[in-house]
């Protein structure tokens, strides 16, 4: 429904059920009122002119007489101004049902009410609450038993700690961060997630032990879900009677203040423990209260603590939709050159809602793009593709169609102007960008080794009967190493003996002629026979021979007649015809067939030319070398795994091997750079190829 001309018709009445009261000052001392709606528990907040609008729609007259009666004591006030603080009144529900254009908007808002699971579950999936229970009887007793809290001496102790923490946090920095990749485990992020619906509950307490101690009531706690994820919140919407702003904001702030005291305390108790689970536990709960806390609650773009806050300091009710009120007017002046019309704001105030409403519209873009990949990432494409396609329409493509077909009906006051000239081109340069073909260049860290390689190892403790203890090429057949094994010396004898033995018998039974005897002798001795065989084979295993022509390198300090532990390294066959590059890359990066490859060691060998490339067919988190892992030196995220018996990705990636036909005679991995220079092709079509495939394979799944 579009803005009401109240110019036409009889002027509206407030509702008799709403309060009107002094709220003191704004944070730029202008006079402050609050409204308070006592059926929905709601405060608005009303400048003085917002209020005096209010005070007149008590006395009927006519429009234009009783615009003139409010000029006389509001010189400033304009028509403008007028309509759009009664608009407000109209949409927030605040003027009496009388009137019919309060029928047509309770109409609409009925209408709009009437929405599909669908239409509800997409609109609400980022944030929603549960209200519980009225917590006002015992957070008073909360409030009175830690009112200590607020003693000289104790902010001093909290101020010494912030401090501290602060110095810690600079000076060890780097520590800190690469702490952080040992604690990406399934068991410290279920630490984790108590750890921050331990804070939760922390701050939402704190939150209403401030209100309590400013005199402002607690009307309901209950659990708020935030993109699927319950957390407790706590309403504590009577602080708007509050006219001391500074007293207002304590609130507002309370509760992420209470966090960071915390984790300041872990981190100071995490420098001075020595190693051992309480100090690993006070690491994750440092990061539990730090991290939520930046990206949520003092994030003045998410109506949070810091949006309330911002909202107070600046004096700026309803603060979203004026900014964006704000944004669009500008936008319309800069890029279409239409006239902004006047709102009762200074400029400079203007500007500064204008520029953070577009904060809040590029904040909201990669929030929704982020969600959409980050659903894509675990697995779940087809729901991330979705995600990503009604989120760009519902929040991005939907608000500028419907913004560009309200411009567009004042189309006949448009003119050319620099802003329009620069995005136009900036639009042109970004359509260049993703249409036309680039060349993909590829530089990763990757590791070298040769494309065929087999490590020996001992799979019984034995003695090394032999050893091929020169180092040099083998043919195919040449003997590498032969073990003895007791057990299987054992074994063999054992098996000589019944197989004797049922020889024998099977001729004693011949002798006498017994049939029955002859089959079952005859059965005894074809299993004696299968088992001997048997224990052949398994010593003939123990020599080794060369299965293909290569470089043979012998394990150092080994001897014959040594004795060899099970499991332990004899030797390293390559063929050192072919070199393998491996290198682990996301799925987004493309990758060419036949694409040229050069290839830096940090040794400093290098290799250059073509090779054929194959790419994993799904994302692998098990990396093939230990020289990719972080903690080894590598530039990937990776932690030990017993269980898997090597390094565990934390973020799973594609595996990507070139096999060039270049010798490589080393049987070591040598790590280094992989530069790739593909063939060239549009970004918009590798995009779309990396979609069509992933939703055919998830079709097909």
């Amino acid at each position: 429904m579009d803005a009401v001309d109240f110019r036409e018709g009889a002027l509206p009445s407030p509702r008799k059920d709403l309060e009107l009261f002094d709220g003191g000052h704004f944070a730029d001392q202008s006079p402050r009122w609050v409204l308070f709606d006592h059926v929905a528990d709601e405060f608005f907040e009303l400048d003085s002119v917002a209020a005096r609008i209010f005070r007149a729609l008590l006395k009927p007259l006519p429009f234009k007489k009783w615009l003139q009666s409010l000029q006389t004591f509001e010189p400033q006030i304009t028509f403008e101004r007028v309509n759009e603080t009664l608009n407000f009144f109209l949409n927030e529900g605040l003027l009496s049902d009388a009137d019919p254009r309060v029928q047509a908007k309770k109409h609409q808002n009925l209408g709009a009410a009437k929405k599909s699971i669908f239409q509800v579950l997409l609109h609400n999936y980022l944030f929603f609450k549960v209200p519980i229970i009225s917590p006002e009887p015992w957070i008073r007793t909360l409030a009175d038993g830690l009112g200590w809290l607020r003693s000289r001496p104790v902010l001093v102790l909290r101020l010494l700690i912030l401090a501290c923490a602060g110095s810690i946090l600079l000076s060890r920095f780097g520590e800190l961060t690469a702490t952080f990749v040992d604690y990406v485990s399934f068991e410290w992020i279920v630490v984790s997630v108590i750890c921050i619906a331990f804070f939760k509950v922390i701050h939402e307490l704190a939150h209403g032990v401030a209100a309590k101690w400013h005199g402002a009531r607690v009307s309901q706690m209950g659990i708020a879900f935030l993109l699927l994820l319950p957390i407790l919140y706590t309403d504590a919407t009577d602080a708007w009677r509050i006219k001391d702003p500074k007293q207002r904001r304590k609130i507002s702030i309370a509760g992420v203040s209470a966090e960071l005291q915390i984790a300041a305390l872990a981190l100071v108790a995490w420098s001075v423990l020595p190693e051992g689970w309480a100090r690993s536990l006070c690491f994750v709960m440092f990061l539990s209260g730090l991290i939520p806390s930046l990206l949520v609650n003092l994030n003045p773009f998410m109506r949070f603590d810091a949006y309330f806050w911002l909202s107070d300091y600046w004096g700026v009710t309803n603060l979203q939709a004026r900014a964006f009120s704000a944004g669009r007017a500008w936008m319309r002046h800069w890029v279409f050159g239409l006239p902004v019309e006047p709102s009762g704001m200074t400029i400079h105030k203007e500007l500064k809602l204008a520029v953070f409403s577009y904060c809040v519209w590029v904040y909201r873009f990669f929030l929704f793009l982020g969600i959409a990949l980050l659903v894509y990432s675990i697995d779940f494409k087809l729901l991330g593709i979705f995600l990503f396609i009604v989120e760009i329409w519902v929040f991005i493509a939907r608000p500028m169609y419907r913004e560009l077909a309200t411009v567009w009906g004042q189309r006949g006051h448009f003119r050319l102007t620099k802003t329009s000239i620069a995005l136009m081109s900036g639009l042109l340069l970004f359509i260049a960008w993703i249409a036309f073909p680039a060349t993909s260049h590829l530089n990763v860290q990757a590791v070298l080794k040769p494309a065929q390689q087999v490590q020996f190892v001992a799979e019984n403790t034995g003695e090394l009967v032999s050893l091929r203890q020169e180092r040099g090429e083998v043919r195919v057949g040449d003997i590498l190493f032969s073990l003895s094994v007791p057990s299987q010396t054992f074994a063999l004898t054992e098996a000589e003996l019944k197989t004797a033995m049922a020889r024998a018998h099977l001729d004693a039974a011949q002798r006498g002629q017994l049939p029955e005897e002859i089959d079952r002798a005859r059965q005894n001795l074809d299993g004696a026979e299968a088992w001997l065989n048997n224990v052949h084979e398994r010593i003939d295993r123990l020599t080794v021979h060369a299965q293909f022509a290569g470089y043979w390198w012998p394990a150092q300090d080994l001897s014959e007649g040594a004795r060899v532990l099970r499991g332990q390294q004899l030797g390293t066959l390559v063929a050192p015809e072919q070199s393998r590059i491996v290198a682990y890359v996301p799925q987004t990066t493309r990758v060419d067939d036949g694409s040229q490859v050069e290839f830096w060691a940090e040794t400093g060998k290098w290799l250059t030319g073509d090779a054929s490339i194959e790419r994993s067919p799904t994302a692998e988190r098990t990396l093939s070398s230990p020289l990719f892992a972080s903690a080894l030196g590598g530039d990937l995220a990776a932690t030990y795994s017993a269980s898997a018996q090597g390094w565990v990705l934390v973020s799973p990636l594609y595996r990507v091997s070139l096999t060039m036909d270049q010798p490589f005679e080393a049987n070591t991995h040598l790590r280094g750079t992989l530069i790739l220079n593909g063939t060239a092709q549009s970004r918009l079509r590798r995009w779309a190829g990396v979609f069509l495939n992933d939703l055919r394979n998830e079709i097909q799944w």
